[in-house]
């Protein structure tokens, strides 16, 4: 199965878009991107909410800003959500 590329206008302006061509019940290729949850705000909303969480952590469990605002909240879910989830985890289960 061959894709081809073709340039559509979108929200957050001009990408290029994968189209299917070939027969039924081949591979194909991720329709969304890995970071497509920015694609229609510019806004990573799990980043966002996850910040608000880790915020409201921090704040329950007297823990110092370290980062120096919300927005580093914000970059810990934006660069490993994974990393951010368990050591949340940890800091309300394990203390």
């Amino acid at each position: 199965m061959a894709y081809q590329g073709t340039q559509q206008m979108t929200p957050t302006g001009a990408q290029i878009v994968q189209e299917k061509s070939g027969g039924p019940g081949g591979p194909r290729q991720w329709e969304f991107g890995l970071c497509d949850c920015c694609s229609a705000c510019g806004l990573c909303v799990n980043c966002i909410i996850g910040g608000m969480n880790r915020g409201d952590i921090r704040s329950r469990h007297n823990i110092q800003i370290s980062t120096g605002s919300c927005l580093g909240d914000y970059c810990a879910h934006m660069c490993c959500a994974v990393c951010s989830l368990v050591q949340e985890h940890r800091e309300v289960h394990e203390n």
